[in-house]
């Protein structure tokens, strides 16, 4: 095999490889970035409500909210979201 004709990216295999049509997975978009981005800061807001003895209800609802935005953010990563 000639190292110029050879293809840089091996060839797909599985169920898509002899779709045209099949989407390659891309790379961390900006939307994923942005959920990622804001999963951490709530997780700062959790870990600061804690320490200055904020009520109990206000602490479990900013983790809810930074696990769905880091959850969301990873799944859009994998191309499953």
């Amino acid at each position: 095999m000639n190292r110029r004709t050879a293809a840089p990216y091996p060839a797909p295999r599985g169920p898509a490889a002899g779709r045209a049509d099949h989407p390659r997975k891309e790379p961390v978009n900006g939307l994923s970035t942005v959920l990622i981005v804001v999963a951490l800061f709530l997780l700062g807001g959790v870990i600061s409500f804690a320490k200055q003895g904020m009520p109990k209800g206000v602490i479990v609802l900013l983790g809810i909210s930074a696990a769905l935005c880091l959850v969301a953010g990873v799944l859009r990563i994998d191309g499953l979201y």
